[in-house]
């Protein structure tokens, strides 16, 4: 019985994370002409997709805006990351915005930060279990050539720093989270004020 357990429970953990990465990503790699703004490896350098959930980087439009260009950042904000919590609970945005987020790892614990919908940000905690129960995220650290940033996030361990550039657009209810397991749920969380 307990073994039946444990594989309904990986099913639906692993059912979860395939649907947050279809909520999440949609192409590989952006097409020509396309201006999504990809995070993982520096600009220049090889796309390394071992290890990463899905191996996909968000180069399109969803609920609430988009990766962004930085030729197009009319501001940067930063964003300090502590064991568990974040600087800033609000953050004042206006449509067709965009901006430049620097998250800085000050905490002694991996933490993320993730744009998205409240809907969005439930379904990446479980992708995120999943991550640590395989082994590839630790409490401190990430482990091997693991790729998580995403257009939308950043995973940053302590003492770094992350970026990500987002283009806002009204129509949707937008947070930005960190999915760490237990860290959103403990607070680690803000909402995006989108105006006129």
């Amino acid at each position: 019985m307990s073994i039946l357990k444990n594989s309904l429970k990986g099913i639906l953990t692993f059912n979860a994370a395939i649907g947050a990465i279809a909520l999440m990503t949609v192409a590989a790699q952006a097409g020509p002409g396309d201006k999504g703004h990809g995070h993982g490896p520096a600009h220049g350098e090889a796309q390394e997709t071992r290890g990463s959930h899905g191996g996909a980087q968000m180069n399109h439009d969803m609920p609430g805006g988009m990766p962004g260009d930085m030729a197009n950042v009319s501001r940067t904000v930063v964003i300090i990351a502590k064991d568990n919590k974040f600087n800033l609970k609000k953050i004042q945005v206006k449509d067709g915005e965009t901006v430049r987020f620097v998250i800085k790892n000050k905490g002694t614990l991996v933490h993320e930060m993730t744009i998205g919908t409240p809907e969005m940000q439930k379904a990446h905690q479980s992708e995120m279990m999943k991550m640590m129960d395989a082994g590839h995220l630790m409490a401190d650290k990430v482990m091997g050539k693991m790729d998580h940033s995403h257009g939308n996030s950043a995973l940053v361990e302590p003492g770094k720093t992350g970026e990500v550039i987002w283009m806002f657009h009204k129509g949707a209810t937008l947070e930005f989270g960190c999915n760490v397991p237990g860290h959103y749920d403990d607070g680690m969380k803000g909402n995006f004020v989108i105006g006129g």
